[in-house]
């Protein structure tokens, strides 16, 4: 992906309260909630462990996490 790509995906992640995977440069994963996009160029995830602030030039992708809820909800 590129930054306008890894961008778009996470503004949407934001607004959609979504959980995702991002997936860094070293080869890393983050697994969370999407918080905020904030004016650093990072992103604030929400996680089990806590809280962190990635920058968003380390992310080389971004996998978004959909429940099966959210599925049945779509088709109601």
């Amino acid at each position: 992906m590129n930054i306008a790509e890894v961008l778009g995906t996470l503004k949407q992640a934001v607004e959609k309260q979504s959980r995702v995977v991002l997936t860094l440069m070293n080869g890393s994963h983050v697994t969370g909630a999407v918080e905020a996009l904030t004016g650093d160029n990072r992103v604030k995830m929400r996680h089990e462990q806590g809280v962190d602030y990635v920058p968003i030039k380390n992310v080389v992708n971004v996998s978004v996490l959909l429940s099966l809820t959210d599925r049945w909800a779509m088709d109601e």
